[in-house]
């Protein structure tokens, strides 16, 4: 995100890191100029899937399933 300018760094920490080709300050805070969104999960809505979320009880019977 640095290197691409997304992002500035505010402070660094004393010590460096080795890259193949240059030593690089280890920064420790750093503020991105934007917000990145994240993806949202998808989540499945199957049979199994609601009687494992609610521990394997029917909410209409209250009977154990499967």
């Amino acid at each position: 995100m640095v290197t691409r300018d997304n992002a500035d760094i505010l402070q660094w920490y004393d010590t460096a890191f080795v890259t193949l080709d240059k030593l690089v300050a280890r920064p420790s805070v750093i503020r991105m100029r934007y917000y990145l969104r994240r993806a949202t999960p998808v989540i499945k809505l199957t049979r199994e899937e609601v009687f494992a979320r609610d521990g394997d009880v029917c909410q209409y019977w209250g009977d154990k399933g499967l």
